[in-house]
């Protein structure tokens, strides 16, 4: 193959195919918009051209730097990325998810592409991999959330142009099943469980599931409650236990809120304090520190299953594992759902407007209805009953049923 003739700015590079076959590279040297020597090569003398017309208008219009972008790879771009953003801005539970989903499901697929080789045509083939491999929708959102992050902090820095995760139809992800309140009376048996097993520790407990069925607080916002913030009438609610630490602020990054505390609940929390002698700080600790992730991990595995399971409610199974190897499976109602049987509390008692059931819960008015809408139409015109009525009557029922065992035993 003759050489071709010499271009004016392009470099004409020899190559050899493995049969021994010449052909010809064309290269663009420039200084891009960073002020930093880089180049291209490409197929044919008129796209050499091209670009080289195409540097020309970009430096008259102002736009060298986004003529460049998008030349790293995802891989590369991370770790600025987890350096500048990820490790500043969010939480450290968000970031242990995110580190997860990026070795396992992002960096093998996307790592090694330049950000501009990622278009939307791209991730929806990406997809599509995820679903063959049995991702579920609800995690290939988080996987694409991530790289929307990602990709606008791009855009923002000047290394990529467009954001192509903002143009594609993402995975819906509905609610599989509707939430399933646990009625008072089951929390009483769930409580009372709990005492037997353990009469010292399960007044912490039940102390703990009190709080839960009664307040709406999640978890981790129980575990970090503090002496001050349990009130005459109401739980201050001002910051979350994650990972071990205590964390201002709420899950929703919603400012602080007041949760109803009903006196039954007052005086489960009073007589926990005296028994522990707890005067100051944190309610609940594990020698002293805030619960871990392993210890509250612990505590619904060796507490909350055993009393659920007691309580009628759960059920405990072993299952045989693709490895023949036995498994323990449990089967039944979680910590959480705690928090949707105050909500169905609030709502069948009715003193309060949507609103204020919302931001009592520490979530939105859209997410109330959009959760709870086959409670509210369960309740729609029955009776309004007072909360501390049903819970009261529920707590009688129970000790009257702890007794008619002890007179049988």
């Amino acid at each position: 193959m003759r050489k071709p003739k010499s271009i004016p700015g392009v470099e004409i590079r020899e190559r050899r195919r493995r049969n021994g076959q010449v052909y010809y590279r064309y290269r663009v040297r420039y200084i891009n918009g960073a002020g930093v020597r880089d180049e291209e090569e490409f197929d044919t003398p008129q796209e050499a051209k091209d670009f080289k017309a195409k540097l020309r208008l970009a430096k008259r219009s102002g736009v060298l730097r986004e003529l460049g972008a998008g030349k790293e790879t995802l891989g590369e771009f991370m770790a600025d990325y987890w350096r500048l953003y990820a490790k500043r801005h969010l939480a450290r539970v968000t970031r242990r998810k995110n580190r997860g989903m990026w070795n396992k499901h992002i960096l093998p697929r996307l790592g090694p592409k330049q950000l501009r080789q990622i278009t939307p045509m791209v991730l929806c083939e990406y997809i599509a991999e995820l679903e063959d491999a049995g991702v579920s929708a609800s995690q290939m959102r988080s996987i694409l959330g991530m790289l929307q992050s990602m990709f606008a902090r791009a855009v923002e820095w000047g290394r990529a142009t467009i954001n192509p995760v903002k143009q594609i139809k993402k995975p819906a992800a509905p609610r599989q099943r509707a939430v399933q309140p646990l009625a008072p009376v089951v929390i009483e048996r769930i409580r009372a469980a709990m005492l037997r097993a353990d009469p010292v520790r399960g007044l912490r407990d039940a102390t703990i599931v009190s709080l839960g069925g009664y307040t709406g607080m999640r978890p981790e916002e129980i575990l970090a409650l503090e002496v001050p913030h349990i009130r005459q009438a109401t739980a201050l609610i001002e910051q979350k236990v994650s990972l071990g630490e205590v964390l201002t602020g709420q899950k929703t990054s919603r400012p602080p809120r007041t949760a109803q505390l009903f006196s039954v609940v007052r005086s489960d929390v009073r007589a926990y304090q005296l028994a522990f002698c707890i005067r100051e700080g944190l309610l609940f600790t594990i020698e002293g520190e805030p619960w871990s992730q392993t210890a509250w991990n612990n505590w619904r595995k060796r507490v909350w299953q055993p009393a659920c399971v007691a309580a009628g409610v759960g059920r405990i199974e072993l299952v045989k594992g693709t490895d023949g190897k036995m498994r323990r499976l449990y089967r039944g109602p979680v910590p959480y759902d705690l928090r949707h049987s105050h909500a169905s509390l609030l709502l069948h008692e009715g003193k309060r407007s949507p609103v204020e059931i919302a931001d009592s819960l520490g979530h939105s008015v859209d997410t109330l209805f959009r959760v709870y809408s086959h409670v509210v139409a369960e309740l729609s015109g029955r009776p309004r009953v007072p909360a501390e009525q049903v819970i009261a009557e529920a707590r009688q029922v129970v000790t009257d049923e702890a007794k008619r065992l002890a007179r049988a035993a």
